[in-house]
């Protein structure tokens, strides 16, 4: 048959694109895990180092403005080791100790000084001469988080692939595609809307809720003198081009003693645009006197200005991200295990026609049938869909051509923005494609009877209801469906498997498109519609629709099987 055919030449093209997808999406998530995977580890190495007691002789604070980061600290520690004295002066094990926000390392040192009869250092056990004080905890975390979250990723791409070939083993090994590619459909779920709901909560309760706390205590923080030691403009230089920010250094006295400070405002930040921040700059020359805040309980700590600006709609970045992988694990997991399946068809009885008397068939089927309602809603859900992947997207794109017009070469980004800008470009279409699906012909199907039973017989009619093209071709079909919902461990998925598919009625024939009637035949030895708990048997009339120049139909129309002849 037409349907069939197209359908498995579908079926094999979209299988050799989806494995060839699936290894590129994982060999490129891959970069991301061995990244994450280095960082950690060059973090650690110091962890393994053997701890020993040790006296700090000094902690001091170098500011450089001239070099970036501009802090440094300045330290000295003694220590011994099997009674022979040694003394360091490394921070930590990484190449460069240098900070880019003073109060950081006044923290660092507030933490050391208190627990001086405490300190200890690690010491390296190949050069007795080589210890630290602090180990890379911070690196590390985030190396975690990186190589985590690319292997999210990667768990799409590789269960991608692994469908895509367990489909192909399938079709030669004559059984269900859908039994092999169950097991991926939980994968995927949780690799692709874990990944979404990691990031979203992340950045939620990692960075905007401590924000926001920190920014309601800042209410009740001084409001005390000071004077500007230096002032520049920093640049951010990465491969998604060069960004800008207002750097000034100020001192400032409490209760007697003098504190530095660089800490701008409540979140921080960088943006493009050189000259705005220029012109703060040149406003605020050393010896400028302003003012800033300072907590009263951790008098080094500061801030210059309390306002949260435009920078507190970063606030809403994170929803997205966690409304979509919360709410796709929910749909995965959650509501898997009472889906709209479980209930029985509901049957109404069709309205009279405009003289009064019945229509043809009496009863409607229930399910799938197209109204413009419907069309519109995937219309505007197409668009919510495009706007919100090329919203988040577009920033990202702006960034990389200002770049390029700059005639730098921002590659990596490049590189790591096309898969997302593809995407983003085929979400468009999917927009056009559901606009046209508006304008695709609407069909009413009715049904005789409101139940069936093994070898029984009924008789469907269809009528269309609106819209515009005249098919190429117009199929019914009548197909039974079995789902299995499987779960392993804390993922659930289900399984579908067509035990029978058949031909109601096809034509190519234009004059027998707009309305007709067709008996069905169920078999003798149809399996009754069942709806249990992990199981269920259910069947349905498909009505199919090959439109030229306009999105096809497929609409599907439940209907119910009793046990037993009636």
């Amino acid at each position: 048959m037409a349907l069939r055919l197209s359908r498995r030449n579908g079926q094999k093209m979209s299988k050799g694109c989806g494995a060839l997808f699936g290894l590129g999406w994982t060999a490129f998530s891959s970069i991301f895990v061995v990244a994450g995977i280095w960082v950690f580890w060059t973090s650690v190495q110091s962890r393994t180092w053997e701890k020993v007691p040790c006296e700090l002789v000094k902690f001091e604070i170098i500011d450089e403005p001239n070099t970036d980061p501009p802090f440094r600290p300045d330290l000295l520690f003694r220590y011994e080791y099997e009674g022979t004295p040694y003394q360091s002066d490394r921070l930590t094990s990484a190449d460069d100790d240098r900070e880019s926000d003073y109060e950081t390392l006044v923290e660092l040192r507030q933490e050391l000084y208190g627990k001086e009869l405490d300190l200890t250092c690690r010491v390296n056990p190949g050069d007795l001469s080589q210890a630290v004080l602090q180990d890379s905890a911070g690196d590390a975390w985030f190396g975690l988080v990186f190589a985590g979250f690319g292997g999210c990723f990667m768990l799409v791409g590789i269960g991608l692939t692994f469908t895509a070939f367990g489909e192909e083993k399938a079709a030669k090994a004559k059984t269900t595609p859908a039994t092999l590619k169950s097991p991926m459909a939980g994968v995927l779920g949780c690799g692709f809307f874990g990944a979404f709901a990691a990031a979203g909560l992340g950045i939620l309760f990692g960075v905007v809720v401590p924000k926001a706390f920190e920014y309601f205590d800042m209410r009740g923080w001084v409001e005390t003198p000071a004077e500007v030691v230096w002032s520049r403009v920093r640049s951010h230089d990465s491969d998604d081009g060069t960004t800008y920010s207002v750097d000034i250094f100020y001192r400032y006295e409490f209760e007697g003693i003098e504190y530095r400070s660089n800490r701008q405002s409540v979140v921080g930040g960088s943006s493009s645009g050189r000259k705005s921040k220029a012109e703060v700059v040149r406003n605020h020359p050393a010896g400028t006197a302003i003012l800033c805040y300072v907590d009263p309980d951790e008098p080094w700590k500061a801030v210059r200005e309390r306002k949260l600006g435009w920078w507190a709609l970063f606030a809403l970045f994170p929803l997205p991200f966690a409304a979509i992988g919360l709410g796709g694990l929910w749909f995965a997991f959650v509501k898997k295990k009472n889906p709209k399946g479980d209930r029985e068809p509901v049957t109404t009885r069709a309205s009279r026609s405009t003289s009064g008397k019945s229509s043809e068939s009496g009863i409607r089927l229930s399910g799938g049938g197209s109204t413009v309602g419907k069309r519109l809603l995937h219309v505007v859900g197409a668009i919510f869909l495009a706007g919100f992947w090329n919203g988040i997207t577009g920033v990202f794109v702006w960034q990389m051509w200002q770049g390029w017009s700059r005639g730098e070469a921002p590659w990596f980004l490049t590189i790591f923005l096309t898969p997302f800008v593809l995407i983003g470009l085929g979400l468009i279409i999917h927009i056009f494609y559901r606009i046209f699906a508006i304008f695709s012909p609407m069909y009413r199907v009715e049904f005789s009877e409101r139940h069936l039973s093994p070898g029984g017989h009924a008789s469907i009619s269809w009528r269309r209801a609106g819209g515009g093209g005249t098919p190429r071709r117009l199929a019914l079909w009548l197909v039974g469906r079995e789902e299995a919902t499987y779960r392993r461990g804390t993922s659930t998925s289900t399984a579908t498997s067509v035990f029978h598919e058949e031909a109601l009625f096809e034509t190519e024939t234009k004059m027998m498109m707009p309305a007709g009637r067709v008996t069905v035949d169920l078999p003798a030895d149809a399996v009754p519609s069942f709806r249990g708990t992990h199981n269920k048997v259910r069947w349905f009339v498909i009505l199919t629709a090959d439109v030229p120049m306009r999105p096809d139909v497929k609409d599907e129309y439940e209907i119910d099987v009793k046990g037993g002849r009636r």
